[in-house]
């Protein structure tokens, strides 16, 4: 059955739809964490896997130590999450 924005529904539930916007969101979102990828790789080039790992743990730190410090409600407040902080491994070997 056709819904309103033209698409179909599972019959898992009412919300649920096969293609139309879900399927752009997803797209979207791989077409972007792919060329966040590939802006980090390059603008990470000049370290290794080590210096890339150190480099990761202080911005973590300094993030965290920030959003501890944030008063509620404010928008820093938000906890780092896994996926936020992760970090790209560089095609280079280390030392």
């Amino acid at each position: 059955m056709a819904n309103s924005h033209g698409g179909r529904r599972e019959p898992g539930g009412p919300g649920e739809r096969r293609g139309g916007h879900a399927d752009d969101g997803r797209e979207t979102l791989t077409s972007a964490r792919r060329l966040a990828r590939n802006a980090q790789d390059e603008l990470l080039a000049p370290l290794d896997d080590a210096e890339r790992a150190q480099l990761h743990e202080l911005l973590l730190r300094v993030v965290t130590a920030s959003v501890e410090s944030a008063p509620a409600g404010d928008a820093a407040s938000a906890k780092p999450t896994p996926s936020s902080t992760q970090v790209v491994g560089s095609s280079k070997k280390s030392a």
